[in-house]
């Protein structure tokens, strides 16, 4: 089904006539349906991920009980979702750079899939513990900062309001804003830089840089790496959306 939609973001406006659903369901076996696809297989022929973008995790998500089973379930639901957040940041920045301004300025990096995926694993135990968690924000706070805003300004509000975070696209939409700060950190930036200039994204590798990069705690980070490395999510780095009907900006 084809659409337009006006979307308001802190990232930005834009009208956009994307093929593309948000749903949401309360059962796993019901996301999974909406979604009719394997995103590992999608990946290794290259076809593309449907747009159909889940609001939240659903209810039981933690409810098999083989790890491969729940494993497969979340990268199911969550690559369409960080895969239309970098969507829109990619338009976002298209739209800074045709300014010509200030070139740079402005911009939210993207990230390879398998690193933002990874995240929100690492956080949840793949959606089995979502303690102190939105179902709608499985991501660490640590990594959340709401556009435009300084963490100095975040730490003086006492935080981002769990109100903030409607759906799983506006909290990886926040956690791409706050992986962006850590292109401040030397290395990180020109490992990022370099994936970004060859065109090959890899997380594992901007992964092992999360240990040296605050707000990120080592802990936190071999934790991206485990999950990143035991579900291979780097084949997923490559996967793209269906492409839209028409992208207006």
């Amino acid at each position: 089904m084809y659409f337009s939609a006006l979307e308001d973001h802190p990232l930005g406006r834009a009208e956009v006539s994307v093929g593309g659903v948000n749903y949401c369901a309360k059962t796993t076996s019901l996301a999974l349906r909406e979604l009719a696809y394997d995103p590992y297989h999608a990946a290794r022929i290259g076809a593309r991920v449907p747009r159909r973008f889940a609001v939240k995790l659903p209810e039981d998500i933690a409810a098999p009980r083989r790890m491969t089973a729940r494993q497969q379930s979340f990268v199911s639901i969550m690559l369409p979702v960080v895969l239309r957040a970098n969507e829109v940041v990619g338009v976002r920045n298209a739209v800074v750079r045709s300014s010509g301004d200030h070139p740079g300025a402005g911009e939210v990096a993207e990230m390879p899939a398998s690193l933002l995926i990874g995240l929100a694993a690492a956080v949840t135990d793949w959606g089995r513990n979502l303690d102190g968690q939105l179902s709608s924000n499985p991501y660490p706070a640590s990594l959340t900062l709401p556009y435009g805003m300084a963490q100095a300004a975040v730490r003086a509000a006492g935080g981002i309001s769990r109100a903030r975070h409607a759906s799983l696209l506006e909290a990886t939409l926040d956690v791409l804003h706050g992986l962006g700060t850590l292109v401040d950190d030397e290395a990180f930036r020109r490992e990022h830089a370099r994936q970004r200039d060859h065109k090959r994204p890899d997380g594992y590798r901007l992964g092992l840089l999360l240990c040296g990069a605050s707000p990120c705690d080592a802990g936190l980070a071999a934790d991206v790496l485990y999950a990143i490395e035991g579900a291979a999510l780097t084949l997923l780095d490559r996967s793209r959306l269906v492409a839209p009907a028409t992208v207006l900006h």
